[in-house]
């Protein structure tokens, strides 16, 4: 066994990639990468009894070129007796039915089909052969358009349980070299050279300057940084996922709520990554949401405004009621002023008899009943003196230019200001029920009863209303 393929085996040991007697799929795009990988890979499979099945991907961005490629790929899996398939798509044209750049949407395509091949064929892993270089170009990449400390873990070694990547720690360089004394041919795919791509940039003038003026060890320097990252990462996540539950929080919500309190007693670092958790949820998808939308967010919560809105990417949107941050989907084609609003309700009352309001989730029983069969000490009942009602009565959601007088405030007030004064969030305000007749506002249910619910002293019967 060589340096090269045991280091390989190392790397594959000491992340867990492979615990032996597994079935795998190599990603063999015929480049010096991948044959690399799958050389070392199957010179391994006998001492670790792994079953090796070659996957490629022909995007059908080069014409000949890339059905050379895949021809190449074909070959060589013959050529060592391994099973192969091949999937050929044209990037071009999903490019027009898809949102994203070349890079994008082939690489969107290429994962589906390595995990779809993965479920068809039951495979346990796929093998990747992003190199020790290609990890120092993407944290490089990243550092260039901005990142947080996850961004800095670059290419993960192992993820979602499915994918490794055998020549993390193996430079370009010893690829190369792999190749040179095996004497095992590889292609070169000629969108390498093209440096409209920022990472053939990267590649090819960033990269070589960094080795020669700096440090001829700033690959290692960089994965080495993006390796303590993941180390730094995967505690914070920890401590992420052990408060979400225990704040209850499920995956499949479609709406979320952050306790403001309970939010500010956080550092700082694990708020922004809660925000960030947070907004998968209600999106069920693996949407990353960017800095200043986190950061706004963020300020919401943190902010001494008790109100306030933000729109985000993915269809999502963040509220602050109060105490109360709240996320959710937005609905397609609503109007930002309308959300979290439900339409008014108003349900005619027949005494006695018993009122359902499931705009509030709660029912209203209506009774007459003697003034001195009075219970007392209920805060979920109100009591009215006959003889001072005017019917209709009804159960009503609030409407412009209502009034209540109360106890404790001399003249009247918009129930909008008692919404206010009593902290009752704006998404709640138009669910919440208003019992009325034609003089006014009797009793907004649960949280104020009018001064004309006062009772007299004498023995006439009153109207008693309970929340059931």
């Amino acid at each position: 066994m060589t340096n090269f393929v045991d280091k390989v085996r190392k790397t594959i040991i000491s992340h867990e990639m492979l615990q032996g007697g597994e079935k795998i799929g190599v990603a063999l795009s015929g480049g010096a990468d991948s044959m690399a990988m799958m050389a070392a890979l199957v010179e391994i499979a006998s001492s670790m009894q792994l079953s090796i099945h070659v996957l490629h991907m022909n995007h059908g961005l080069r014409g000949e070129e890339s059905d050379s490629e895949e021809l190449f790929a074909r070959d060589t899996a013959a050529k060592s007796g391994l099973a192969f398939e091949a999937k050929r798509v044209s990037i071009p044209a999903l490019r027009k039915r898809r949102k994203g750049s070349i890079e994008a949407v082939s690489r969107e395509v290429r994962y589906n089909f390595f995990t779809d091949a993965a479920q068809r064929h039951g495979l346990d892993r796929i093998a990747l052969g992003h190199t020790m270089c290609d990890q120092a170009e993407t944290v490089m990449m990243r550092i260039i358009r901005g990142t947080g400390s996850s961004g800095l873990r670059g290419i993960l070694p192992v993820r979602e349980d499915l994918f490794i990547r055998p020549l993390i720690n193996v430079t370009r360089t010893e690829v190369e070299n792999f190749l040179k004394v095996r004497g095992i041919h590889y292609v070169n795919d000629s969108s390498n050279k093209d440096e409209r791509y920022m990472r053939n940039r990267v590649r090819k003038r960033l990269m070589p300057l960094l080795r020669e003026e700096f440090s001829r060890l700033i690959d290692k320097r960089l994965a080495d940084m993006a390796a303590i990252a993941n180390t730094d990462d995967e505690c914070l996540e920890t401590i992420v996922e052990e408060t979400l539950q225990n704040w209850g929080f499920a995956d499949n919500s479609e709406r979320t709520v952050i306790h403001r309190e309970q939010f500010l007693k956080l550092h700082r670092a694990i708020r922004w990554r809660i925000v960030r958790r947070l907004l998968r949820i209600p999106a069920q998808q693996n949407y990353e949401t960017g800095y200043i939308h986190l950061r706004a967010v963020v300020n919401l919560a943190e902010g001494s405004t008790s109100h306030g809105i933000v729109d985000l990417p993915g269809g999502m949107e963040a509220r602050r009621e109060y105490e109360k941050i709240f996320i959710r989907r937005k609905s397609i084609n609503e109007p930002r002023k309308e959300r979290w609003r439900s339409s008014g309700y108003c349900h005619a009352v027949e005494i006695p008899g018993i009122v359902a309001v499931p705009e509030a989730g709660i029912s209203l029983d209506f009774k007459r009943i003697p003034r001195d069969a009075l219970p007392f000490g209920q805060n979920d009942r109100a009591f009215i003196p006959w003889e001072d009602l005017q019917p209709p009565i009804v159960v009503r959601t609030a409407r412009p230019g209502d009034r209540i007088r109360f106890a404790g405030f001399d003249g009247s007030k918009k129930i909008n200001e008692v919404f206010i004064d009593e902290k009752v969030p704006r998404s709640m305000r138009s669910k919440i029920p208003l019992v009325a007749d034609e003089k006014g506002i009797l009793w907004i249910v649960g949280i104020k009863i009018g001064t004309r619910t006062r009772l007299k002293d004498g023995k006439h019967d009153v109207l008693g209303i309970q929340i059931i």
